[in-house]
């Protein structure tokens, strides 16, 4: 199976964040966009927690999205 170029990423734990997750998911379907998307609500394995590295999830998305393939990565927060 062929893996598209191109995700969106976001990370939502907490307070108002799924909220924007779900607003974010919504707009991307909405436009139409051909790109794939890591979307989080927990800390995957090996994923650090923001306690313990802040902000670190993110980076590690980045790395993520390496892994399984893709060469374009956009970052959008879900606030």
């Amino acid at each position: 199976m062929s893996v598209n170029e191109k995700v969106v990423m976001n990370f939502a734990i907490g307070q108002w964040f799924p909220r924007g997750q779900a607003r974010l998911k919504d707009s991307l379907i909405h436009h139409g966009t051909d790109c794939d998307r890591m979307f989080f609500d927990h800390y995957p394995e090996g994923c650090p927690s923001h306690q313990s590295i802040p902000w670190g999830f993110k980076l590690w998305s980045f790395g993520e999205a390496i892994r399984r393939g893709h060469r374009y990565a956009l970052w959008c927060d879900a606030a």
